[in-house]
């Protein structure tokens, strides 16, 4: 039964929070609804084209009631074509449907604080009436628009020009959601400012927008603890789901532009790539020397941990990614592009990351020699990023942050 005395929450989201196999799913449901459930009565209300497990549905209805609805993914092509000359992202009016509304409008008129997972539910935002958007907390996610308008150049050719459109949709909208809402969240400090980018600075003088960062699995530190990777193997990794584009053109680019200049210079080095992979992608690499692809791997750790280094090629994205964190709080030493971690609280070049800001080998056969051939440096790097992935980006750190701005919200008193 419901303690009547909670203040009652209801989180709308677009797709399931468990199983929480990817870095956001992760932070909604140990940041956001797991923590939170201890002083809010928590309603989950989705609509999705995501398929669910009996078993994964049975898990989410014992954390709170759940509401949702899925539709085939012909009905969210539907949206776009019948929505196509709407100002709107395409993304946005996929998800919209009339009678899903209509529900979801009587649902928040019984709730305290309303939290929304990004821009893709927004036309139900701009429907509800000023009175229930006041309970309204946005979360960004990140921004989709800078996503996409720094990365359309990296799409292939006859995707540019959507990606691109609807990059400058997506930058408008984000503005307009600034206009009717007074609180948001979103990962990280860069995609805060590309957001309030042309914004002045007194209009924002009372809302609320908290940059939460993500949250890191650590559930396998214990494995970290115990494990002396000083004598690393001879390979360097990568983990991510490479039917995911950004994940997969980051492979491809450092494949063809980075690997060759890393294999003449460091001849017995091997690349271990870690994730669900395309066969198509697998095939296009076959020949490539010293290049190996594990597809998924139930417990990546201990491959993860025995690595050179965790390197991370993507250059298109928004967002501070969850890989780069989950392999900082295992102990092992990162390789990445400047990309959406600079102003990360705490990131510093050669103090705790190694940053390539340039999408050339140089950079990177400089990072791995200075890795080589310095490894009580080395080690240093790790156990200072250990240490402040363990500071600024466990769940309980990150709810902290969600749980001020819904305090704020929701009027409620300890």
């Amino acid at each position: 039964m419901e303690n009547s005395s909670k203040k009652k929450l209801l989180i709308f989201l677009h797709k399931f929070p468990y199983p929480d196999n990817d870095s956001t799913k992760f932070r909604i449901l140990n940041s956001v609804i797991l923590p939170l459930r201890q002083y809010f009565d928590i309603k989950i209300f989705v609509v999705t084209y995501e398929n669910i497990k009996k078993e994964d549905l049975n898990f989410l209805k014992n954390i709170a009631p759940l509401e949702f609805y899925i539709f085939p993914k012909w009905r969210f092509f539907l949206n776009i074509l019948l929505n196509f000359f709407s100002f709107r992202p395409f993304q946005t009016e996929m998800f919209f449907f009339r009678n899903i509304f209509l529900k979801f409008q009587e649902e928040a008129k019984k709730f305290d604080v309303i939290y929304i997972h990004t821009v893709r539910l927004g036309k139900y935002i701009e429907k509800l009436s000023p009175e229930l958007r006041e309970k309204i907390i946005l979360d960004f996610n990140d921004s989709i628009a800078m996503h996409y308008l720094n990365g359309w150049k990296y799409y292939p050719w006859h995707l540019k020009f959507g990606i691109l459109f609807e990059g400058y949709k997506l930058y408008f909208y984000e503005k307009l959601l600034l206009k009717i809402l007074n609180n948001f969240t979103i990962v990280s400090e860069v995609d805060k400012e590309f957001i309030l980018k042309n914004v002045k600075e007194d209009y924002m003088k009372n809302k609320n927008f908290i940059v939460t960062y993500i949250s890191a699995k650590v559930k396998d530190i214990e494995k970290s603890n115990v494990v002396d990777n000083k004598n690393a193997s001879k390979y360097i990794c990568f983990m991510g789901n490479l039917r995911y584009y950004p994940n997969c053109e980051g492979i491809i680019h450092f494949l063809k532009d980075i690997w060759p200049s890393i294999k003449r210079e460091f001849k017995d080095l091997e690349f271990l790539i870690i994730g669900d992979v395309d066969n198509s992608l697998k095939k296009k690499f076959k020949k490539i020397d010293g290049v190996k692809f594990l597809g998924f791997v139930a417990d990546p750790t201990l491959i993860i941990l025995k690595s050179l280094a965790f390197v991370s090629p993507v250059r298109i994205g928004a967002g501070l990614q969850g890989k780069i964190v989950e392999a900082m709080v295992l102990g092992q030493i990162v390789i990445c592009y400047y990309l959406n971690i600079k102003k990360v609280n705490g990131f510093e070049d050669r103090k705790n990351i190694m940053i390539c800001k340039d999408f050339n080998p140089t950079e990177w056969v400089e990072a791995l020699k200075f890795i080589i051939n310095n490894r009580e440096e080395a080690e240093k790097i790790k156990k200072i990023a250990k240490n402040l992935a363990l500071t600024e980006f466990t769940p309980q750190k990150v709810w902290e942050k969600y749980f001020f701005i819904f305090k704020n919200v929701s009027n409620y008193e300890e």
